[in-house]
């Protein structure tokens, strides 16, 4: 009977996701532990410390009191916490041996009354230890002040481990003022005298064994140039290395080093420059592993842990990528929540925070009993100034293809900015029109109060411009933007601070018309609109009386189209041989362009350069008819088919291209899958222009 009721209870804790409590647990009192193992690098001989960045979400005390180390033999290890942040990582430097590895952090114990329990004295030794702290106020004019300021100093913001002092900010706190201390153990090879200088944006004192080799007191910005050093006697073996520093100010001034003239192996000679104190000299560490996270009385537990891949700057911030893991498990299923409005699924994921700050990131892991567990950890952003990564366009590749994929539903204004920036270097429309039509609310109602945010003006532009291409949602976004900023400006253009863009936002506004809705009088209306209201440049005039001629000629109204183009040929005061050799030179580099592989951009600026130079050249059909050749090689087969049309229509006079039209036209119709029509060009082709070179048989 009794082992029926054993079978019994062990079948009812396995069917409902719970295992039978683990022998080799330490005390039952501790529901959570991790298995940390150490290792020390090949060539390097470490202290008697590891260091490990241990996550508990949120299953340690608030003030850690509840954290045990236990070695491979059971014993208690001693153990500084020195940054305690339970819900999210938590940093922690415990005596080390691989000998005695694996080691096993328990906690998760709500007994009350828990204090640290002492074990044997300990001083760490061993890694390049940098915490911050909240700064209380005032400014080191002395090392007597950075002491009192260090007396007074405010709770911890961030630790961790740095292979030297050549920062280009603090990792853990880059936006407001804090103290910071780099502290570990020189290791000197050989006695003689060593020459260091620091260098830092704010007061910085290096110490070596206690005494001050160099300060700098004060505020200050970086220098870069060596004046700040000291020269130090120092005996063969370990010496202790303090670096204290106050950053006064946010993260483009705070910039921090210590580096060395002398050549460590032989302190006789000297580099030609300064160098930073290279990672050798100082006392390694031991290497840390940290594995899954165990319950007491639990088969699995939702875990996960993370690591930030790189950064990328925007003119409106940082985006960082970070990658997570969650022990893969057969049959479980895992849900992400960044805590940013970003959901994903999988083990393993990556995702970009588009802002440095704190997200709530929670793992949700099901398992094939349908079980579910949660997994939660508060997670601070920041930029890992060693993870500079030179290689942009590599960068924004990866970081585009992640983003795509973002609802960007609820997503704030700043955020919103970042990933057009990203769309709009990526080139990618289809992003492009997605974040646009997120980004109009915020963008019309900083308008309203332009007065107070003049760039939202220019940014507005910006956009706009942006989203001007081939896609006509992504035009008809732009249209109301530029509309509204037109809308909103109109009554100040007096303004010489706004008049600027109420111009720009006009133009853009007639040539969107005109170029890409194809609306010809509302284009019209819009360059009209111009002359009558604004005292424009010459340039500006010559765009506008262009545009003005273009728009009648798409109209059909050739004779008002001439009007225009007229004043813009008087304007440029070419004579007749000047205008004859740039059409022809003009011609020439589109033909070789589009007979060229990879010429499209080529023959694209010269067209445009035509559209500009001599845009009076434009009631002549071979500018339509090279126009339309382009065209028909960007695949943009109705646009080809329109450009074409209209040097059909104005050959009345040099009917000398109509077989070579004629012959793309069919080469267009044969390319949208329409044999009719081909057919029917084909036939035109035969009977008004049987002995043209241009009548060939269609590709099929």
């Amino acid at each position: 009977m009794k082992k029926i009721l054993v079978f019994l209870l062990f079948f009812s804790l396995q069917i409902s996701g719970f295992a039978i409590p683990k022998p080799d647990w330490w005390n039952s009192a501790w529901k959570y532990r991790r298995k940390v193992s150490v290792f020390s690098s090949p060539d390097r001989k470490p202290g008697n410390t590891a260091y490990v960045e241990l996550i508990t979400g949120g299953n340690l005390q608030p003030d850690g009191s509840d954290l045990r180390i236990l070695d491979n033999r059971g014993v208690l290890v001693p153990y500084k916490l020195i940054f305690c942040n339970p819900n999210g990582v938590s940093f922690v430097a415990f005596k080390a041996d691989e000998k005695f590895s694996p080691y096993y952090f328990y906690f998760g114990c709500s007994l009350n009354g828990l204090t640290q329990e002492p074990a044997e004295e300990w001083e760490p030794k061993g890694g390049l230890l940098l915490t911050n702290w909240e700064s209380p106020g005032g400014i080191a004019n002395s090392w007597e002040d950075m002491q009192n300021l260090f007396a007074r100093k405010g709770k911890v913001i961030g630790a961790g481990l740095r292979k030297n002092v050549f920062d280009s900010y603090s990792p853990f706190s880059f936006y407001t003022p804090h103290l910071s201390l780099y502290e570990g153990y020189l290791i000197v090879g050989k006695s003689g005298k060593y020459k260091l200088a620091i260098s830092s944006d704010g007061p910085s004192f290096l110490l070596i064994d206690g005494n001050i080799v160099v300060q700098w007191p004060g505020g200050h910005n970086a220098s870069w140039q060596g004046d700040h050093f000291g020269i130090v006697e120092l005996e063969k073996g370990l010496h202790r290395f303090e670096f204290y520093w106050q950053a006064l100010w946010g993260m483009d001034a705070q910039k921090v080093a210590v580096c060395s003239i002398t050549n460590w192996k032989n302190p006789s000679r000297q580099f030609n420059y300064y160098q930073p104190v290279p990672r050798e000299q100082f006392l390694d560490c031991y290497r840390t592993e940290a594995g899954e996270l165990e319950h007491y009385d639990r088969d699995w537990s939702a875990d996960f842990y993370f690591t930030q891949n790189t950064f990328l700057p925007s003119e409106f911030g940082f985006m960082l990528l970070y990658n997570f893991y969650a022990p893969q498990r057969e049959g479980h299923l895992y849900q992400w929540d960044f805590g940013d409005g970003v959901r994903q699924e999988g083990a393993e994921v990556e995702h970009v925070y588009l802002s440095p700050g704190r997200y709530r990131v929670t793992l949700t892991e099901t398992g094939e009993d349908g079980m579910e567990q949660n997994f939660t950890i508060t997670l601070n952003t920041v930029c890992e100034p060693k993870l500079t990564d030179y290689n942009f366009k590599s960068r924004l590749q990866r970081y585009h293809k992640i983003m795509r994929e973002y609802p960007l539903d609820g997503f704030k204004f700043n955020e919103l900015l970042v990933v057009w920036d990203v769309a709009r270097q990526a080139e990618d429309p289809e992003l492009l029109l997605h974040v646009g039509k997120k980004l109009l609310p915020f963008l019309f109602s900083e308008l309203r109060n332009w007065e107070r945010n003049l760039p939202i003006i220019k940014l507005c532009i910006r956009i706009a411009e942006s989203l001007s291409g081939d896609d006509s949602r992504c035009y008809e976004i732009a249209r109301e933007i530029y509309e509204e900023v037109v809308d909103e400006l109109l009554q100040s253009k007096d303004n010489r601070q706004v008049r600027r863009h109420i111009v720009d936002a006009e133009l853009h506004l007639a040539e969107l018309y005109l170029n890409k809705i194809k609306a010809y009088d509302s284009a019209i209306n819009e360059f009209n609109r111009l002359l009558e209201n604004f005292n424009i440049s010459y340039s500006e005039t010559l765009r506008v009386n262009t545009g003005l001629g273009d728009a009648y000629l798409m109209k059909g109204d050739v004779e008002r189209a001439k009007e225009y183009y007229k004043k813009v040929s008087v304007e440029k005061d070419y004579t007749y041989e000047q205008e004859i050799a740039l059409e022809g030179s003009l011609a020439q580099q589109i033909e070789a362009y589009l007979a060229t592989p990879g010429g499209l951009d080529g023959a694209k600026k010269a067209l445009e350069e035509w559209d500009e130079s001599i845009p009076w050249k434009k009631l002549e059909p071979y500018y339509w008819l090279l126009r339309g050749k382009y065209l028909l090689q960007t695949k943009k087969f109705e646009e080809a088919l329109a450009s074409l049309d209209m040097a059909l229509k104005i050959s009345t006079d040099n009917k000398v291209f109509i077989p070579e039209i004629l012959h793309y036209k069919q080469q267009c119709y044969l390319s949208l899958g329409d044999t009719e029509k081909a057919g029917a060009v084909q036939q035109e082709l035969k009977s008004s222009y049987p002995d043209s070179p241009w009548l060939t048989e269609p590709k099929k």
